[in-house]
């Protein structure tokens, strides 16, 4: 019997099974029970998504154990991932299913929401509307703006510019606070809205407690991240959007208008205090694959550009730099030592050079010519000398780091 099931949780999968796994030993007798009879009898719906399969084979695994006070032995613990294997690529197989992302919005796009919001007589469209900015000029989580405090705000003044430093008690990436983490918005005068007076007439005249609070029903409410939720799907239904805004959506949007204005990717990485760029990457092939700033489009305009074919030098075969691809080559002279079979190919106009024999050399003069089809062939590139060849003066890679630790501790 197919039974629906909340996948989401640890603690909703694990009471789900144990009532299942209840039911099924008082039809079953127990000393005969195995996990492969319980698997075979048990049908579920698909989940949301296929990882979820795997996670069910684990938390099977942990409330087996609570129940018979043991863990599977190897081979049958090896079955059950199986299991859980199988059935996540089955639902993968039957139908498209594409990890979903925090849809993004340009600065023109969320000007006039942030306004709309702030000029409501709604406390929680207002602090929303900070929040929202905030997060977008920044790139900082939703969760880390509405947890900041009064007190723990700084203001900033150099060389006429205006910063606000917002450092954070606790965030996802350092939850130990086993490094100090701020996050600053610079105040120009370029912004689309007037975030410093916003905040400041937020905070009031109150001297500590939360930035983002309100009074709702005599209540003081707290923003956070799930009233955020609320906030962007109740003001963009006024505003008749087709899509919504989401919590994270501001954190997106940063990092993609970053990108399109070509902000360098380690500003990016720095800003949103990333270890790697593993999360840019995903931002990027998610929201710029059909766009002339994604990856493939990049790609495809260099290899199918006119000028990005193999050129001929005097130093062998290369290709056009990605610089001079969109510049059109013009004709380069080359110059190179003038040898005796190519004396008769050029007229000699100096005077005092009209009485030298047929025969005699130029001092080495060099002139510019402009090949002909015969000479235009590159000479013979020699084979590079292996840098790790032992000889008497180099008997070992000098970058290698065992040999820099070796030269350290012994001596070169």
């Amino acid at each position: 019997m197919a039974v629906e099931l909340n996948w989401q949780t640890d603690e909703a999968r694990c009471s789900w099974l144990k009532g299942s796994l209840d039911n099924w030993l008082n039809e079953n007798d127990p000393e005969e029970a195995s996990a492969e009879d319980f698997l075979s009898g048990m049908k579920l719906f698909n989940p949301t998504r296929p990882i979820l399969w795997r996670r069910m084979a684990t938390s099977l695994n942990k409330i087996w154990k609570q129940k018979f006070n043991k863990a599977f032995d190897s081979e049958t613990a090896t079955k059950i991932h199986k299991w859980g294997e199988l059935r996540m690529k089955a639902q993968s197989s039957e139908s498209l299913y594409e990890p979903g992302q925090a849809p993004s919005f340009s600065r023109t796009e969320m000007t006039p929401f942030w306004e709309a919001a702030y000029s409501s007589d709604k406390a929680n469209r207002i602090v929303g509307a900070i929040v929202s900015y905030i997060c977008f000029a920044t790139g900082a989580r939703t969760g880390e703006i509405t947890g900041l405090y009064i007190q723990d705000l700084r203001w900033k003044e150099n060389e006429g510019l205006l910063f606000l430093q917002m450092p954070l008690r606790t965030s996802k990436g350092n939850p130990g606070k086993e490094r100090r983490e701020v996050i600053t918005m610079p105040i120009t005068g370029n912004a689309p809205v007037d975030i410093e007076t916003w905040v400041k007439t937020q905070i009031g005249d109150r001297k500590e407690g939360r930035v983002f609070e309100y009074i709702h029903g005599g209540n003081k409410i707290c923003m956070d991240t799930v009233k955020m939720n609320y906030f962007y799907a109740s003001q963009a239904r006024e505003l008749n959007w087709k899509i919504f805004p989401t919590g994270h959506s501001m954190r997106v949007s940063m990092v993609i208008e970053c990108i399109k204005n070509g902000v360098p990717e380690e500003h990016i990485i720095n800003l949103c205090r990333w270890q790697n760029d593993h999360m840019l990457q995903l931002y990027k092939n998610n929201h710029l694959e059909h766009t002339r700033h994604g990856s493939s489009f990049k790609a495809t305009i260099t290899n199918e550009h006119p000028h990005a074919v193999p050129q001929r030098t005097w130093e062998g075969e290369v290709l056009v730099t990605s610089q001079a691809i969109f510049e059109k080559k013009p004709e380069v002279q080359v110059s190179r030592p003038l040898t005796f079979a190519k004396q008769s190919q050029i007229k000699i106009e100096a005077e005092d050079n009209h009485d030298l024999p047929p025969e005699a050399p130029l001092d080495n003069e060099v002139f510019s010519v402009l090949p002909t089809e015969r000479d235009v062939q590159a000479p013979p590139v020699p084979p590079l000398a292996n840098p790790c060849k032992r000889d008497e003066k180099n008997w070992r890679p000098k970058t290698s780091y065992s040999a820099k630790c070796y030269a350290k501790k012994y001596g070169a």
